[in-house]
């Protein structure tokens, strides 16, 4: 439900994310084809903050294709004995989920993939932020320009996410009130 998506915090998207890609690794193409026709880029290991999770990432994605055809527990399988637990363990919370269509999993995905960006982006721009104020206190204008510039970028691309979150909740609401036609 999408109750249960908006309250995961931004670990539990990560694993959300790595452990549907696990399970339906068909799924990463179309994600990222979404993504780039949004203008962002494809799921990449810098878009999560811990370091297992970049490292199964890396790893999924480099048995694609030619792993498409396993099971998750055979992708994880030959792993470092660390990260194959750590996979397990994603895998096994992600699979005991209701069942959702492909179309309604992909978006749900691409959802939860644009939260994770949004909240990254946020601590960017407040450590940005910090590092500016800092810079405006001492004599380095260059620097805190940089910065400023960096700061607007991020907030640019905080706003770009928000909104397509925006239009993609807006879109799912008004498909849902749709009458059916009567037979």
């Amino acid at each position: 439900p999408p109750q249960q998506a908006i309250s995961l915090s931004r670990h539990g998207l990560e694993e959300y994310l790595l452990g549907w890609l696990y399970l339906r690794p068909d799924l990463l193409a179309a994600l990222d084809a979404d993504m780039i026709a949004h203008r962002l880029p494809p799921l990449g290991p810098d878009d999560f903050s811990r370091e297992d999770n970049r490292a199964l990432l890396v790893e999924l994605q480099a048995q694609l294709p030619a792993a498409a055809d396993q099971t998750a527990w055979d992708r994880l399988a030959g792993l470092p004995e660390v990260l194959e637990e750590r996979g397990r363990q994603i895998v096994e919370q992600v699979q005991h989920r209701p069942s959702l269509t492909d179309e309604k999993l992909l978006k749900d995905l691409g959802d939860s993939l644009l939260r994770l960006r949004e909240r990254n982006l946020v601590e960017q721009v407040q450590q940005v932020r910090f590092l500016f104020l800092e810079t405006q206190e001492g004599d380095s204008p260059d620097e805190a320009r940089t910065l400023g510039e960096l700061m607007t970028a991020y907030t640019a691309q905080k706003g770009h996410i928000h909104k397509l979150l925006s239009t993609r909740s807006m879109t799912g609401m008004l498909a849902q009130r749709k009458p059916t036609a009567a037979n």
